[in-house]
């Protein structure tokens, strides 16, 4: 594998390794992305025995748009960096780490969240279906850590505004316990 790929032209990651169903581990840190990516959508989706993602400590993915489905699937997924993307313009979380019964632990605290305004906060009406499922299916999954500075979390992020676009954000985590 080159020591060092540049993707700074591609706009799409979309379903990059969907199925590839006997992937283990994806180590992405040589990859260079630029603003004109917008989708990351379904990337990993049903890659049941990949078990690692490994993304550069710093990736520029302040054009990403949807994150939607990119781990749905990955039953066996232990670990997966994503503190480094820019999620600041993402309108869809639906369905992110859906099915992904193995993983334990993810951490956010990096997340700068944002809506297409540019305010910290969000509404229904500009950001659809914005965590449906994220994490729905994570039997495993006990910790969460996210940057409690930023009131998107408390009250956008995880569903507490009675609206239907967070619907089952944490249905089945059954082992989730806090930071």
């Amino acid at each position: 594998f080159p020591s060092y790929i540049d993707a700074g032209e591609v706009t799409t990651m979309a379903d990059m390794f969907n199925g590839c169903v006997n992937l283990e581990r994806v180590e992405m840190s040589h990859i260079t992305t630029s603003a004109k990516l917008n989708t990351m959508e379904g990337m990993f989706e049903g890659c049941v025995k990949l078990t690692d993602v490994v993304f550069q400590d710093v990736m520029n993915t302040q054009g990403l748009t949807t994150v939607a489905d990119m781990f749905n699937g990955c039953t066996m997924l232990k670990s997966a960096n994503v503190s480094a993307l820019n999620v600041s313009k993402v309108k869809t979380f639906a369905n992110m780490f859906m099915n992904c019964r193995d993983i334990e632990v993810i951490d956010l605290s990096t997340w700068q969240l944002k809506n297409n305004n540019g305010n910290n906060t969000t509404t229904a009406a500009n950001q659809t279906n914005v965590t449906s499922n994220t994490f729905a299916n994570c039997s495993s999954l006990t910790t969460i850590f996210v940057n409690t500075g930023n009131d998107y979390w408390n009250r956008d992020f995880f569903g507490f505004r009675g609206t239907t676009c967070y619907t089952n954000t944490f249905a089945n985590c059954t082992s989730l316990i806090g930071a």
